[in-house]
């Protein structure tokens, strides 16, 4: 047994042990990936939520990466082709995403961090923006003015930010009618939601966008950098349970 395996798999343990129980036995823990060498090992991404209400992913190009720190796996988007294809049926009144990037670059006009296809009703489309901030698009329905809920957090990637490990989380709460924006476990930006719409993934990717219409504007949307975890919840987290999700996986093993 090999000096690096053992880090690797104390990085493992360690990593899971971390997680709060009740958040990994949640049954609105809809979609897990922690981006282990192991989870991926055939291009498919292993979904470790335990709900079953998801499938596994499919990992299209991207390249493996160090993750947070030394052990840890990590996926890495480097080409314009490169995404993770999910797949999550139903809809949701409430939804909550959750993920750990290190952002290298923002070289498109919309930096895809989660996206369904195309801009059928209820569609989600979890972005940067060229200007740092959080983007997020609801699409409306086909016969309102407004084809599309956009919500935007103020700037949170500047220079000294990019090439930086950075915990973000977006908060759809439909009971309430507001969506909320978090970084590194702290709200940057707080909305009233323009119009409560159920929310539908179907078909999404990660780090990547298939626009489904060759006319759109902005068709290249892919994300330059590494993701490490991706946390899809059914319904609204609180502040609380976003803090634990950052703190829980914000420092190396053994450093806290």
């Amino acid at each position: 047994m090999t000096i690096a395996f053992l880090i690797w798999w104390t990085a493992i343990w360690m990593f899971n042990s971390r997680r709060p129980a009740h958040l990994k036995a949640d049954p609105s823990l809809i979609v897990l990936f922690d981006f282990q060498p192991s989870s991926w090992a055939d291009r498919t991404l292993r979904n470790l939520a335990a709900s079953g209400a998801a499938g596994d992913a499919t990992v299209v190009g991207c390249g493996k990466a160090e993750g947070r720190w030394l052990g840890k796996g990590a996926i890495e988007f480097r080409n314009l082709s490169d995404r993770v294809r999910v797949s999550v049926p139903g809809t949701y009144r409430s939804l909550t995403l959750a993920t750990c990037v290190r952002v290298d670059r923002l070289e498109c006009r919309f930096n895809s961090l989660f996206m369904t296809d195309a801009f059928e009703l209820g569609a989600v489309h979890w972005q940067i923006r060229s200007n740092g901030s959080l983007h997020l698009a609801v699409s409306g329905p086909a016969n309102e003015s407004a084809a599309n809920y956009n919500y935007d957090s103020p700037g949170v990637f500047a220079p000294e930010s990019l090439g930086r490990w950075t915990h973000l989380a977006m908060v759809y709460d439909g009971s309430r009618g507001q969506m909320t924006q978090y970084v590194d476990g702290q709200f940057v930006g707080q909305f009233p939601l323009s119009k409560t719409i159920a929310l539908r993934i179907e078909h999404g990717e990660l780090g990547n966008w298939n626009p489904g219409n060759s006319s759109d504007r902005a068709p290249i949307r892919y994300l330059s950098g590494r993701m490490d975890e991706f946390a899809l919840f059914g319904r609204a987290l609180s502040d609380q349970e976003i803090v634990d999700l950052y703190k829980t996986g914000s420092t190396e093993p053994g450093k806290r």
